[in-house]
């Protein structure tokens, strides 16, 4: 092992030591509730997908300001997340689920490989179809890079689905194939 990669790994496993479980889930629906009052002219407001990302980035930073309350912390990332998520905010998804994966006891890769491979099963434009791609590849680079190897090849296959459809949506035959070599590339890296 080289020596940065020895020293990620000692902070990876001092950073799980620290992580606390996730809050019980009927105080996190009162804190959903609460945070759902506080904001709630913002939630009136996020009905189109930019709007969406805009609260979830509003929710994310009050989240970051004050982390001493796990269960109002762990409420904003969550809602954040979903909001970011339903806006097609991936780079926010990412940004929230990394957050969550700090301080709780939740697998982030698994998280955000769960995420982006739902949405490849939602129908949306072609646009938000490529958005989705761009970040899926950015999180399977990281994966790879992690040595994620499941992780990745999950991504992969919801990669390809993704990228077929923006193909069948624009006819983009080089966009698709982008995505085919990240396949490629994978199975050449693994061990």
């Amino acid at each position: 092992l080289s020596r940065d990669r020895l020293i990620l790994l000692v902070a990876q496993k001092d950073a799980e030591v620290d992580r606390q479980p996730i809050p019980p889930t009927e105080l996190l629906k009162d804190a959903r509730r609460q945070i759902r009052e506080i904001f709630e002219k913002d939630y009136t407001q996020a009905k189109s997908d930019p709007s969406k990302a805009v609260l979830a980035k509003k929710l994310l930073e009050q989240a970051l300001k004050d982390d001493s309350d796990p269960v109002a912390y762990f409420a904003l990332l969550r809602e954040a997340r979903d909001l970011a998520a339903d806006g097609n905010g991936w780079d926010t998804v990412c940004e929230v689920v990394d957050a969550m994966g700090e301080k709780f006891e939740v697998n982030a890769w698994e998280m955000k490989e769960e995420l982006l491979s739902a949405a490849v099963k939602v129908s949306r434009s072609a646009n938000a179809q490529e958005r989705l791609c761009e970040a899926m590849l950015d999180v399977l680079n990281a994966a790879v890079e992690a040595q994620q190897f499941d992780i990745a090849r999950k991504l992969v296959s919801s990669l390809t689905t993704a990228s077929g459809r923006v193909q069948g949506a624009t006819g983009n035959v080089p966009y698709r194939r982008r995505f085919q070599l990240s396949a490629a590339e994978l199975k050449k890296l693994e061990p």
